[in-house]
């Protein structure tokens, strides 16, 4: 994986290129080949933004996070349109392999417990 300074990020994130910065608390992963691609601050807990190739939509992080995880926002933004939302949503599409199987899976009814 390409070690890149914290002023090259935003180049290797607009062409969705896996990198980690020369300090390892930014990297970016592709995730089922092409479906993801995930771009991280301070490990797998905190994904910053989200490429979702089926639907060609950037998904950015809004929750809350610290004055350095807030740097690595701005140096890693995609230019373009980004749909804001939280950690747990964005988990949940990285979980789920794809922003497709997300949604299906949240329509989909739990099935009842069997006592």
């Amino acid at each position: 994986m390409p070690k890149l300074t914290n002023n090259q990020m935003r180049d290797a994130v607009n062409r969705r290129q896996c990198f980690a910065n020369t300090n390892d608390t930014v990297y970016s992963i592709s995730i089922n080949g092409r479906n993801l691609y995930v771009v991280y601050s301070y490990g797998a807990h905190y994904p910053m933004y989200l490429y979702d190739y089926e639907t060609q939509t950037w998904f950015g992080n809004e929750t809350k996070s610290s004055v350095t995880t807030q740097r690595h926002k701005t140096q890693t933004r995609p230019d373009g349109y980004i749909d804001w939302c939280s950690t747990p949503h964005l988990l949940s599409i990285i979980h789920h392999g794809s922003y497709a199987a997300h949604c299906a899976r949240a329509v989909t009814p739990t099935p009842p417990n069997k006592l």
